[in-house]
């Protein structure tokens, strides 16, 4: 199965993932602790991962399709409203049809990339956030045995609920130019904070 029928039984299956971890936190004794209050240690290294779906466009050539994505990420506060964060992603099995082509001819592609971006956060609330970012992505793409890298600049917005005080879950929009195509990643991500 390829192209939209994979990423809509990827988001199909992703309630599915997140709804034991909501259980298993929903159970425990923690809670989210006030950043403001005195006995509550803010944690300034963060660990995550995130998986969902890449929407892919790309100059000049008819690639129009979707992709699978995941992404794991380190994060460090320098405070409450500034952090850095360095990521893994990567995309898989991105389709391309080339229709002008007599016959007709399509090919798989795989993208990965690492990224560093400066994080704003904005406190909505005293569990939610909203976090916009901007950086840089080194990658690297593989498609009809050509291999391509560059670095481009990459943006971001990101909703996030703190569980506790330790345990984050959110939602993640990443805008990635690799080259000549643009790739907008919506993910539902997960992260520890120690």
């Amino acid at each position: 199965m390829t192209g939209p029928a994979r990423a809509v039984l990827c988001l199909e299956h992703l309630p599915g993932l997140m709804l034991p971890l909501l259980l298993a936190t929903a159970t425990t004794d923690a809670v989210a602790c006030d950043p403001s209050a005195d006995d509550c240690d803010p944690l300034r290294f963060r660990i995550g991962a995130g998986v969902g779906v890449a929407q892919i466009d790309e100059d000049n050539v008819f690639l129009d399709t979707t992709s699978n994505a995941y992404r794991v990420f380190a994060r460090y506060a320098l405070s409450d409203h500034v952090s850095f964060e360095l990521a893994a992603m990567s995309l898989d099995d991105i389709v391309e049809v080339y229709p002008l082509r007599t016959p007709t001819q399509t090919a798989v592609a795989d993208a990965s990339g690492v990224s560093l971006a400066a994080i704003l956060t904005l406190p909505l609330s005293e569990r939610f956030s909203l976090l916009g970012k901007a950086g840089a992505l080194s990658w690297s793409a593989d498609a009809r045995d050509v291999d391509d890298t560059g670095v481009d600049p990459m943006l971001g917005l990101a909703l996030e609920f703190r569980l506790t005080n330790a345990l984050t879950v959110g939602i993640g929009y990443d805008l990635y130019r690799l080259g000549n195509v643009d790739s907008r990643v919506t993910t539902a991500q997960l992260s520890f904070g120690f």
